[in-house]
């Protein structure tokens, strides 16, 4: 089945979601050169099941999320994804149902 629809949210969620993320950033006193910020970025992987939304940044992004014995953890990516989680999921609800009425629509048309 195609899905145009949620093939057209994907990357706009996945901007939401980096936007949220880099806002996150700068709230939990992050951001300090600005290359943790300028490297996190989205992207739309196709897999087996249908697609998903990857979120990349710089190796060491990691530390500053989770923390190490020397610095405390900023929690900003966990902080990014709340923030968007219910839009993110209405939306591509939103899309999917869509694609399955196209769908519907089509298929009971060729009968």
């Amino acid at each position: 089945m195609n899905t145009p629809n949620v093939d057209k949210i994907l990357p706009l969620m996945g901007d939401e979601i980096t936007e949220a993320i880099k806002s996150a950033i700068k709230r939990k006193g992050a951001y300090r050169t600005g290359t943790l910020f300028n490297s996190i970025a989205s992207t739309v992987k196709p897999i087996t099941t249908g697609e998903e939304i990857n979120v990349k940044m710089v190796e060491y992004g990691r530390y500053v999320n989770d923390g190490t014995r020397y610095i405390k953890a900023r929690r900003f990516i966990e902080l990014g994804l709340e923030q968007t989680k219910q839009e993110v999921f209405e939306q591509i609800a939103i899309a999917a149902a869509q694609d399955i009425a196209d769908h519907i629509d089509v298929t009971y048309k060729a009968l």
